[in-house]
């Protein structure tokens, strides 16, 4: 299970790629979303926790072991799946700069785990993207 927040928000991240949304100004309205829904033809397991929910100023953005990093954009509908390196498993951080570029953090637990995270581990603050 993972727990993140913004300003009014509380984001719960479970198994099975599972995540629910609470309004903290009125907790009657939780929302409950799947984000195995961005991909086609995968059902979710187990084993799809969702390892992070991040809020910034251009959506929001999830981390589900197996199936990477996924973005859902600010009045979208639905989720996207990003690409990522080979050998990402576990990101414990996501900060958006002033001009859109997304900053992350891989967690060092994961790395320590897989054999094949072996790029990057020396610098942990990477652009991932930038959007424009």
């Amino acid at each position: 299970m993972s727990l993140s927040s913004d300003q009014n928000n509380l984001f719960i991240g479970t198994e099975k790629a599972e995540i629910y949304k609470i309004n903290m100004l009125s907790s009657a309205n939780a929302e409950q979303e799947n984000l195995m829904t961005a991909l086609i033809n995968q059902k979710p397991m187990d084993e799809n926790r969702v390892y992070g929910m991040f809020s910034c100023a251009s959506g929001l953005y999830s981390h589900v072991y197996g199936i990477g990093l996924l973005r859902k954009e600010n009045n979208a509908g639905y989720w996207q799946p990003l690409t990522t390196p080979g050998g990402v498993h576990g990101i414990s951080k996501i900060v958006e700069d002033s001009k859109g570029n997304l900053l992350w953090q891989l967690n060092l637990e994961c790395i320590a785990r897989t054999t094949r995270a072996k790029a990057g581990t020396e610098n942990f603050n990477t652009v991932l993207q930038t959007i424009s």
